[in-house]
């Protein structure tokens, strides 16, 4: 009796599963390929004009979206670059004494004017710093310092403001005043020229 082929046995085998496996999967393949063989030139420009659409629309949609954020971006740029631009145009007054001719009611007024503006210019900044998101170290930095020179001094700044406010203001109560707010205009006009340079070096 002859012997088994084994390795022939074992080739049969696996062409049969080979076989039994992939020509399965071809004959879809080749269907299809069939089905897109009838498919006319109008058909294929249909079809490519469709898929365009699309693509276009979605490009659209990405670049207004855009668009839409770089706007948002510079609204609350401009926001905080005015209010830096208040504070900084109000310091070099409120850092100088005023003028020791002057009689006493016009030196109080210009004291007053001086404490509300600067007080108001820091608002304006804390009120636009809440909605600008930060894109440089330099300007938080800068902004930090601000508030780092004006922690302290909050609430005394206020109480001072309300004394230079009162109804009996001598020349000796408004020179403490003087002094108290020349010394903290002085001290940040620093940090707000660094927040106004580090600003206008962010980009949107």
């Amino acid at each position: 009796m002859k012997s088994l082929n084994w390795p022939q046995i074992a080739a049969c085998l696996a062409a049969g599963v080979v076989g039994g496996v992939f020509v399965p999967m071809l004959l879809p393949i080749t269907a299809i390929w069939g089905r897109l063989a009838t498919i006319t030139a109008g058909e294929w420009l249909q079809a490519g004009a469709a898929i365009i659409g699309v693509a276009l629309t979605v490009w659209a949609t990405l670049w207004l979206e855009d668009q839409k954020r770089k706007r948002e971006q510079l609204e609350e740029q401009r926001l905080i670059r005015e209010a830096l631009a208040l504070l900084k145009s109000v310091l070099p007054g409120a850092s100088q004494a005023v003028d020791a001719e002057w009689d006493l009611p016009k030196r109080i007024l210009m004291t007053q004017a001086h404490y509300e503006m600067v007080r108001t210019g820091l608002e304006s900044v804390s009120y636009a710093r809440q909605g600008y998101r930060i894109r440089s170290y330099n300007l938080w930095n800068a902004l930090t310092a601000i508030e780092i020179v004006h922690a302290p001094v909050r609430a005394r700044l206020i109480s001072e403001e309300n004394i230079v406010r009162g109804n009996h203001v001598t020349d000796a109560v408004l020179a403490i005043c003087r002094e108290k707010i020349e010394e903290f205009a002085t001290e940040l006009t620093a940090p707000v020229d660094a927040a106004v340079q580090a600003l206008a070096q962010e980009r949107v």
